[in-house]
């Protein structure tokens, strides 16, 4: 609404008043069946002559003199009448995919990249634009392959609000992190809505998308996929060959059932079994005394790479920055745990701290912690700056050191 009134008249009961329009709004119900608007309630300030003077003379009280007339101030309340609209059902032929979406609507599916390296980011935008109810459109559902992780969307609303109803776009951008290389699929569910102009639903189906993953440097992380693996079968072999040769048989003179070889080989699997359990507990000593070690210096470890890391900060190197900072928590934590950095992983941290007795308030700050500076390393400049990263690994840190004993 424009900010100065725009007045005009209009006859009421033989009346002819100023009119204003002070307020419109454009509503969108949520269910069927005969609803009612609220009336709109308010204060207006009515200025009210006064008792008029018996002395004719007394022009400086007359109220209808334009200049010196005596009024006064009066508070009026107004109420509008409720205003009561009847809301149609919408058919009963809805898709499965339908959320809501009424209006002329169309829907863009992108990425940014086709071709990536491992442990980079990509940013999946879904655009919806056109004309009906955009702000309460929800993303349609993203089917991201195992190996890839995923944030949670950010959504972004360019709404205009007309008389003839409401235009723009709603944006849900995702960012993936894929794990592995490889070629994958992301698909997206289809878009439906229901067409105002046409009576009917419509359902937008959109696409696979291909990523084409590439090999990362430093490695790959260890990520179970869930992708269930076939049996090897070793096919030719089970079968021999048919010889049709003469068969040369030897007769042996001596039986084996009583040889000393015989016996030999009745001890060997006992003997072999002695010898491996020795092996495996001498491996087993000696890696649980290098993982004690480990353990014991593991903060010792943590607060050079932190030193690095703060180095990296000072001289404004961001990206090597959050790489030692990751190193450092990661590093810190498969030390005090003595897990190997190929099995680490969120759930074996957690199930890990958990049956050290760490609260869960804890773990739950060190995981935050570490998706606060993986996000910052993908994301560019979004999320929070590097000091309070770097502040942050430092506490959590040294309360994960205090805890685990």
């Amino acid at each position: 609404m424009p900010q100065q009134l725009e007045l005009h008249t209009e006859n009421y009961d033989g009346v002819n008043y100023r009119v204003a329009e002070i307020k419109k709004a454009i509503l969108f119900p949520q269910h069927s069946g005969n609803l009612t608007l609220d009336p709109l309630e308010g204060e207006v300030i009515a200025r009210i002559p006064t008792k008029q003077s018996n002395d004719p003379f007394d022009i400086f009280n007359n109220p209808f003199n334009p200049f010196f007339g005596n009024v006064r101030d009066v508070k009026i309340a107004l109420k509008s009448d409720p205003i009561k609209i009847t809301v149609k059902d919408l058919p009963g032929n809805a898709p499965a995919d339908f959320t809501g979406a009424v209006g002329k609507l169309s829907c863009e599916v992108t990425l940014d990249k086709k071709e990536v390296k491992a442990h980079d980011a990509i940013t999946l935008k879904i655009k919806i634009s056109g004309k009906g109810n955009i702000k309460l459109i929800d993303s349609p559902k993203v089917n991201v392959p195992p190996d890839f992780e995923s944030y949670d969307p950010k959504e972004n609303s360019n709404v205009n609000s007309a008389m003839s109803g409401v235009t723009g776009s709603k944006t849900f951008e995702y960012l993936l992190i894929p794990r592995n290389p490889g070629d994958f699929k992301i698909s997206v569910a289809p878009f439906s809505y229901f067409d105002l102009e046409k009576k009917q639903f419509v359902t937008i189906p959109i696409s696979d998308l291909t990523v084409k993953v590439l090999k990362g440097e430093g490695g790959s992380a260890v990520v179970v996929s869930g992708v269930e693996q076939s049996d090897v079968q070793l096919l030719g072999k089970d079968i021999r060959f048919l010889k049709t040769t003469e068969p040369d048989f030897t007769l042996v003179r001596k039986p084996l059932f009583g040889s000393p070889l015989f016996y030999g080989l009745i001890a060997l699997p006992a003997i072999l079994f002695v010898f491996f359990l020795f092996i495996l507990r001498r491996k087993k000593d000696a890696q649980g005394n290098a993982g004690l070690i480990k353990s014991q210096q593991a903060n010792k470890m943590a607060m050079k790479r932190l030193s690095v890391a703060k180095k990296l900060l000072s001289a404004n190197e961001k990206d090597k920055f959050l790489d030692e900072m990751f190193r450092a928590l990661w590093g810190f934590i498969s030390d005090k745990l003595q897990i190997p950095v190929a099995d680490l992983s969120k759930d074996s941290v957690t199930a890990a701290l958990s049956s050290k007795g760490v609260s869960e308030e804890l773990i739950r700050q060190f995981t935050e912690t570490l998706d606060t500076c993986e996000f910052a390393r993908f994301a560019g400049g979004i999320g929070e700056n590097n000091e309070t990263i770097y502040n942050k690994g430092i506490d959590i840190i040294s309360k994960l050191e205090n805890a685990i004993r």
